[in-house]
């Protein structure tokens, strides 16, 4: 194949090198991007409408298969574009290396990516759960008006049922976390369905409390509640009360368990600390160091967590940091910085 593509015969060459690379691609001596470069070649090669379509097709699978999702996108729609009576054939492959490239890109070259060809999002539940991750991408950047837009479309798109609940559940939790409790409210009538599993069903209760307004609405969650309540407080500057839900959630949570404890609850033990630091309860912080130490050594929760039940004030003075590195308070308000500042200085 070397030597036939070294041929005068531009036709006979082409078909020497896209034979050479699949075979070098076989036998693992190059590697997906590697050979979609050499066919790219091959187009400029010959020039021949079926081998250059189906080649094309390659191409791009091959950048796929090599990572680059946002570059088999972009040969697909153009191939489309110049041979748009074989633009069914190539649907599912350009949808494919569009949800691909979505959950490649970073969050807002992934939001662009989708506001400017809307159109390839499939529907059915591939395109909802792109939807709600690319949402949950954003709400991570602190971006919570597009995350919400998101999470709208993807409710929009889901049929009746638990899979409608569930992001309702999600879409309230970032409006009641903006303060929108009559539109979270609104969310989850809207999202309402019979038959759900407990755990959705507590987490919808919980939301559906908070959207209230009221602590007394959480009074019929029981037990169950204690985690939403300890935010619902929190959110309300009842530091002392906040941690005291916490701090029966964890009682029970933390029962029977050995160290290392998993992320969730290494984040919910050093948020305990910090909301007993904000009520000033140095008590409080004596006993839970005691207690949860152990717990925690050698964990990236075992600095935050000493150094808010020993030095309070130090701690909350680097609760931001700490909300950076543990997502502290993924759930709480984005004022914890204001709360923390004016609880420093009245103390």
């Amino acid at each position: 194949y070397d030597r036939l593509a070294r041929a005068r015969d531009r036709r006979s060459r082409a078909e020497a090198m896209r034979r050479a690379v699949e075979l070098r691609l076989a036998r693992g001596e190059t590697d997906p991007r590697a050979a979609a470069q050499v066919l790219e070649q091959t187009l400029l090669a010959w020039r021949d409408e079926g081998a250059e379509f189906s080649t094309r097709g390659r191409i791009a699978a091959l950048r796929a298969q090599g990572g680059d999702a946002r570059g088999a996108l972009t040969l697909l729609r153009e191939t489309a574009a110049l041979s748009p009576d074989r633009e069914a054939a190539l649907a599912p492959a350009t949808q494919r290396a569009f949800l691909d490239a979505l959950r490649q890109e970073s969050p807002l070259a992934a939001v662009a990516l989708h506001d400017s060809q809307p159109e390839l999002m499939p529907q059915g539940a591939e395109g909802i759960a792109a939807l709600a991750l690319l949402a949950e991408r954003l709400a991570a950047l602190d971006l919570p008006d597009r995350a919400t837009a998101l999470l709208r479309d993807a409710m929009r798109r889901a049929p009746a049922g638990p899979p409608r609940a569930a992001l309702g559940a999600r879409l309230a939790a970032l409006q009641l976390a903006e303060r929108q409790d009559a539109a979270a409210a609104a969310t989850l009538v809207a999202s309402a369905a019979p038959d759900l599993d407990e755990a959705l069903r507590t987490e919808r209760a919980a939301l559906a409390a908070r959207a209230e307004g009221r602590s007394e609405s959480f009074a019929a969650l029981g037990a169950a509640g204690d985690e939403a309540l300890a935010e619902f407080l929190a959110d309300r500057r009842d530091f002392a009360g906040a941690a005291a839900a916490l701090g029966r959630h964890l009682d029970r949570r933390l029962q029977g368990q050995a160290a290392p404890l998993d992320p969730g609850t290494l984040r919910a033990v050093v948020r305990h600390a910090a909301l007993l630091a904000l009520a000033g309860d140095n008590a409080g912080l004596g006993r839970i160091r005691t207690a949860r130490s152990a717990l925690l050594a050698g964990s990236v929760a075992e600095a935050p967590f000493q150094l808010l039940t020993t030095d309070p004030l130090r701690g909350l003075a680097d609760l931001p940091r700490f909300h950076t590195e543990l997502e502290l308070f993924r759930a709480m308000p984005s004022r914890l910085e204001s709360l923390r500042v004016a609880q420093a200085i009245t103390r």
